[in-house]
């Protein structure tokens, strides 16, 4: 048993290690950006996003969220050709984004892409509807504001009886190039 006056310690001893916990976050996230555009000299293919994706997906299917730790910092193999892998649950709510790590545990089902695309819709239709398949949208690429055309291969996935949805895109597609992908061609 603890005695009672042990106890602020011990909480000031937690909260440290939620602070640092935070601190790593960050960091980590600011690496995986600072790879994820360094690596952006290196074009990414379809068949490139397609494999990785796919690479994830069955990791997350053998490991569940334990997976995640292995799609973010500069050493990650899925932080390649300007791109990072990113994990939605079968409802849009972010599960695991290595940049913009604060949006774990928010739904992005309602967002829009700059030309108001609710893209998160495609992304889940095609989850439910196809298994895997691929959805165009705008965002910006790691380390910018702007957002340029991007395009996504979505690959669903399932751990006991947690779905995954997972996402890695590329900006390095032509609109018409993106467009045939997603038309299946």
């Amino acid at each position: 048993m603890i005695p009672f006056r042990a106890l602020p310690a011990i909480l000031l001893a937690c909260a440290s290690l939620a602070c640092s916990a935070e601190v790593d976050l960050e960091a980590l996230a600011k690496e995986t950006e600072v790879a994820a555009a360094a690596s952006a000299k290196d074009k990414a293919t379809p068949e490139i996003i397609m494999a990785k994706t796919r690479e994830a997906a069955a990791l997350l299917e053998k490991d569940g969220d334990a997976a995640f730790d292995k799609f973010r910092g500069k050493d990650s193999p899925f932080v390649f050709c300007g791109t990072y892998v990113s994990v939605y649950d079968a409802n849009a709510v972010v599960l695991f984004q290595p940049i913009k790590y604060k949006l774990v545990g928010k739904s992005l089902a309602d967002l829009r892409d700059a030309n108001g695309k609710q893209f998160m819709v495609d992304i889940m239709n095609v989850a439910k509807e196809k298994g895997e398949g691929w959805v165009d949208y705008v965002w910006p690429k790691p380390g910018e504001k702007t957002p340029s055309y991007k395009v996504g291969f979505i690959k669903k996935a399932v751990h006991g009886d947690k779905t995954y949805v997972i996402n890695i895109g590329t900006n390095d597609l032509t609109p018409e190039q993106g467009a045939k992908l997603v038309a299946g061609k």
